[in-house]
């Protein structure tokens, strides 16, 4: 509840604050909320020319994917402000995070313990180990300038050159980058829920 007001403190569109206004009445940001923003974010985006793909995950949750340099940063981020919102204050992100986490429990201990049960990374592998696990696979900015681990060098406001900036090989050898993988990292819960 405090989450969704501080949302709907952060944003200024009137359609974002309004879907937080039912939010903090209800306890929880409705499914069809969450579906009327995504359309409405998408139709915005569609009508300024900016060409998207929808799909959906494990959770319903409609994932709209925009390819780089598809249109105009301005419009992309007007249309995310009027109808899904701001950063960590978004439908979109409050809505999984509630889908995903519903106690809000730490997520990177959920993303390690979902590793561990899918046999993707050893016993005792633990939220230390997948935060160490992501820094040795991330690269390292700064002035602008990004640096890979095999050092090939970026532009920090572009993608890596390989689409990919580590091996993201888990201790064990499991391959991170699958989609048992992605679960875990989006939705640590859901083999759990499932059960």
């Amino acid at each position: 509840m405090e989450d969704f007001q501080h949302a709907q403190e952060a944003n200024s569109s009137d359609y974002v604050r309004t879907v937080f206004q039912n939010a903090i009445k209800t306890g929880e940001i409705a499914y069809s909320d969450y579906k009327d923003s995504r359309q409405k974010f998408q139709s915005c985006l569609e009508e300024s020319g900016i060409a998207v793909n929808v799909t959906a995950d494990d959770w319903g949750l409609g994932l709209i994917e925009i390819a780089s340099g598809a249109g105009d940063e301005t419009v992309l981020a007007e249309c995310q402000s009027q109808f899904d919102g701001i950063g960590n204050d978004s439908i979109s992100v409050l809505y999984q995070r509630q889908v995903s986490n519903p106690d809000n429990e730490n997520m990177d201990e959920l993303i390690a313990q979902c590793l561990v049960r899918k046999g993707m990374a050893p016993a005792g592998f633990d939220a230390q180990d997948y935060r160490e696990f992501i820094e040795s696979n991330s690269a390292k900015c700064a002035d602008g300038i990004c640096t890979l681990q095999d050092g090939t060098t970026y532009p920090a406001n572009e993608a890596p050159p390989s689409g990919r900036t580590g091996n993201y090989i888990l201790p064990g050898g499991a391959h991170f980058d699958t989609p048992e993988g992605s679960q875990c990292r989006f939705a640590p819960l859901a083999d759990v829920q499932d059960e």
